[in-house]
């Protein structure tokens, strides 16, 4: 699949979701309609309706042989759907005035449940996993809600962030599953990025969380520590952290996933050197 499939794949996902649109009573049709260009237009490296594709992309050729393009269109529509509607969930939980939207994001977000039903269908792994992490989600959404708001006594638990994205990167496990190859050694790959990028969310938004009265991890290390001893602890972790990508990158196999992960260390380094600018 070359730069043409790309645009294929790109021009077929949008039309996907923007047929769903069509079809909806006229208000719903038009704010999902807005939505959804709004993703598009912030997606300008086309990482959420191509991830998939993307990945695909860094398998071996007879692997790649295993895969459909209408799989691909597939999960980049699914993918935009799950996108508008977790930016609607995560605006909410963080206090934004959005609660316009929540009828949209509840659409999105039960569209994108029905496209994954369709793809994985009875396959009984995919099926559990896909129900673990939906529920997980919704876990790590209530607890942010109930234990991260406000000044609490005990320790936050910060040890289950990956759950609040995992969601994102559930293409790729559809993908490795459609060509047989165990996704066990991915997924904890896959939790271990999503829990330090989220760390580094923490590390971007940790006043602006302050303000607003949400504990983050970033602001309750902040709150324990003088400031050179928490700026030093941020540095140390940058070190952690760069080991912990790198162990998860070579617990894969290096020629199935180097293109895909490459890609990913790299966005890890920069915003990892951007976060020690305090």
């Amino acid at each position: 699949m070359g730069t043409e499939t790309k645009m294929i794949i790109l021009k077929k996902v949008e039309k996907n979701v923007y047929k769903i649109c069509q079809n909806l009573p006229i208000i719903l049709k038009n704010e999902a309609t807005k939505k959804i260009k709004k993703i598009v237009k912030l997606d300008s490296n086309e990482e959420i309706r191509l991830l998939s594709y993307f990945f695909y992309c860094s398998l071996p050729p007879k692997q790649q042989k295993k895969i459909s393009l209408s799989l691909i269109i597939d999960l980049g529509t699914a993918n935009l759907w799950l996108w508008a509607a977790l930016e609607i969930f995560d605006d909410l939980l963080d206090d934004e005035d959005n609660r316009d939207e929540l009828p949209i994001g509840i659409f999105a977000f039960c569209t994108f449940e029905e496209t994954i039903n369709k793809i994985i269908k009875d396959n009984g792994m995919l099926r559990e996993l896909w129900q673990n992490k939906k529920q997980a989600m919704l876990n790590a959404n209530l607890y942010e809600r109930k234990y991260l708001r406000g000044q609490k006594r005990k320790r936050p638990d910060f040890s289950k962030l990956s759950d609040r994205s995992f969601l994102h990167v559930f293409g790729p496990i559809i993908l490795l599953n459609k060509i047989n190859y165990s996704t066990k050694n991915l997924i904890k790959s896959l939790e271990k990025y999503l829990t330090i990028r989220q760390k580094l969310d923490d590390i971007y938004d940790c006043q602006t969380d302050l303000a607003k009265g949400h504990l983050n991890y970033a602001n309750w290390l902040q709150s324990q520590l003088s400031y050179n001893e928490y700026r030093n602890k941020i540095i140390r972790l940058k070190k952690s952290w760069l080991q912990e990508m790198k162990s998860a990158e070579d617990k894969i196999q290096p020629f199935f996933l180097k293109t895909f992960f490459s890609k990913i260390s790299a966005t890890i380094v920069e915003n990892l050197d951007s976060s020690t600018k305090l």
